[in-house]
């Protein structure tokens, strides 16, 4: 009977937030957010059916650190090429993985963007 799953991440390992996108996906659930989602959790966010943000919650992006990659250009080059096939827009991805600190996107760049579809309802 679950119907949401609500995050509040300020980060992750990437391997296991694919493997999260993968299993809301499946099941079709609404992914939402009241505080904030991070780094690896806005690839679980990205999984829901809907994808709803509360007034006080924001979104961060950054460039995703690989300690075993050794190719970092590569890395880049696969990570934005997964991050678009998940829905994001080109321009969107490259601004988040220009992003060594925490980009923060205002909640219109969010709407623009495709990645947050509604206001959660409370």
């Amino acid at each position: 009977n679950i119907q949401s799953v609500r995050l509040h991440l300020y980060g992750g390992l990437v391997e296991e937030a694919r493997k999260m996108h993968q299993i809301i996906a499946l099941h079709s659930l609404k992914t939402e957010v009241l505080k904030e989602c991070s780094s690896a959790c806005t690839i679980v966010f990205m999984a829901g059916k809907t994808r709803e943000m509360g007034p006080e919650a924001r979104m961060g992006f950054h460039r995703y650190h690989y300690v075993a990659q050794s190719d970092s250009h590569e890395a880049d080059l696969l990570e934005q090429a997964y991050l678009i096939s998940l829905g994001m827009p080109s321009d969107f991805v490259s601004k988040a993985l220009e992003a060594d600190t925490v980009w923060y996107p205002s909640l219109s760049e969010l709407y623009r963007a495709n990645i947050v579809t509604a206001q959660v309802l409370q």
